[in-house]
C-alpha cells in the first residue's frame, strides 16, 4: 500500500465512524463505477473507483441531526447540506490527494445541462483553477459516471431516514428520463447495457 493509499484508507476510516450511512453509500458507489470501469476498460480507472469511494466525505462536516433527521429538511439545512461538495473538496485538497481523486467531490452532482442551482459550487470554484470546463473528455465522462452510480444507489437505498426507496428499474427509469438533463446519454445508456447482467446482483 502506497502512502496515497494509506492516507485514503484513513479518510475512508473517518467518513465510517462519523456516518455509516454515508461510509456503506460511497462503498457501493465505488463498486458500480468498478464494474463500469472494468466492463469498459476505462483508462487510469483507479482515480475514479478511489473519488468515488470518497465522493462524499465533506457529509462528515455536516451536523448529524441535519444528515440523520427523520422527515424533510429545511430550506436552511438543504443549503447546509449542499454544501458537502465544497467541504470535501477542500479537506482532500488539504489532505494532499491527488487533483485526479480529489476533483470528484466537488463535480459528482454536475449536471449535464449545466443546471446546477441545487449545487452552486461555480462562483466559489470561478478562480481556483478547476473550471469543469478544463476537464478532458475522459475525466467529464468519468464525472457523469460518477453522477449515475451516485444518483442511482441514492434513489434505491432505504438508509436515510427523510425519503423512501425505489425499485431498482424504477431506478433506471429515473435514469433513462433524466437523459441530456441531469445525466450524459452515452454514459447512461452504457450503464444501462450492463445493469441486469452486471449491477443488479450487487446494488
Amino acid at each position: 500500500m502506497n502512502r496515497n493509499e494509506a492516507n485514503m484508507l484513513s479518510i475512508l476510516e473517518i467518513i465510517e465512524r462519523y456516518d455509516p450511512t454515508t461510509y456503506m453509500h460511497s462503498v457501493n458507489v465505488s463498486k458500480m463505477v468498478n464494474i463500469y470501469c472494468k466492463y469498459y476498460n476505462v483508462v487510469n480507472k483507479e482515480d475514479i473507483v478511489y473519488g468515488a469511494l470518497l465522493h462524499d466525505v465533506g457529509k462528515i462536516f455536516v451536523d448529524k441531526r441535519i444528515l440523520n433527521k427523520p422527515g424533510k429538511l429545511t430550506v436552511e439545512e438543504f443549503a447546509e447540506m449542499r454544501k458537502h461538495t465544497i467541504y470535501g473538496y477542500e479537506y482532500l485538497k488539504s489532505s494532499h490527494i491527488p487533483q485526479s481523486i480529489y476533483i470528484y467531490t466537488l463535480y459528482h452532482h454536475h449536471r449535464v445541462d449545466g443546471l446546477n442551482e441545487l449545487y452552486d459550487f461555480s462562483k466559489y470554484i470561478r478562480n481556483k483553477g478547476d473550471l469543469i470546463n478544463n476537464l478532458s473528455n475522459s475525466q467529464l465522462n468519468k464525472i457523469y459516471l460518477l453522477n449515475i452510480c451516485d444518483s442511482f444507489e441514492a434513489m434505491i437505498s432505504a438508509r436515510r431516514s427523510y425519503k423512501d426507496s425505489i425499485d431498482m428499474d424504477d431506478a433506471i427509469l429515473e435514469l433513462t428520463n433524466g437523459k441530456n438533463t441531469q445525466f450524459n446519454a452515452s454514459v447512461t445508456d452504457k450503464f444501462i447495457k450492463i445493469y441486469n447482467q452486471y449491477i443488479k446482483k450487487y446494488a
